[in-house]
């Protein structure tokens, strides 16, 4: 059931795939395929438009000791609140995500994960400026290397600190110097 759960989501048929991945979560499967199959099956059931991913993602979290899994998880819990406008909820995710990562061996300002995380949070904070990022010390310190011209090389990330900076009112050109 696992692999035409799988086969069905890369050919777009998510209804079938959601139904395949609840099969062979009833089966049940062995313990360590669990966490991925409830993550792969609340994709299927976001992509159908199916209640119930984040009760699964939620489940799988608690399955998940690996701190960048659970980041991936927590993104993935982030955008889907972020879509139903929960934006509060998505910018505690995403930031709790950001700290898993710097609960592992890297900081989240250096991997490909944590600065897609860290584009994700600042994009919530448009739309929940209670969250403020402004006040994270890895968004201050992306905002520190932005002023002294060194700008993210990822197009997602620059825009949105781009546009953080704006909203702090800072001048057009400050992060243009020195580059």
């Amino acid at each position: 059931m696992t692999a035409a759960g799988n086969s069905a989501i890369a050919s777009g048929a998510c209804d079938a795939a959601a139904s395949y991945l609840r099969r062979a979560l009833a089966e049940p499967p062995p313990p360590s395929e669990r966490p991925d199959l409830l993550v792969a099956l609340a994709h299927a059931e976001t992509s159908a438009g199916i209640p119930g991913a984040v009760e699964h993602l939620h489940e799988a979290l608690a399955l998940i000791g690996d701190p960048e899994e659970r980041a991936r998880v927590r993104q993935s819990l982030g955008r889907l609140r972020f879509l139903r406008g929960e934006f509060a909820d998505a910018g505690e995710m995403i930031r709790l995500a950001l700290d898993d990562l710097d609960a592992g061996d890297t900081s989240a300002r250096t991997t490909p994960l944590g600065r897609r995380l860290l584009a994700d949070y600042l994009a919530v904070a448009f739309f929940w400026p209670r969250l403020q990022p402004e006040d994270d010390p890895r968004v201050l310190a992306l905002v520190a290397e932005v002023e002294a011209g060194v700008l993210p090389s990822e197009p997602q990330l620059c825009a949105q600190v781009a546009g953080a900076m704006a909203l702090r009112g800072m001048p057009a050109g400050a992060g243009a110097r020195g580059g």
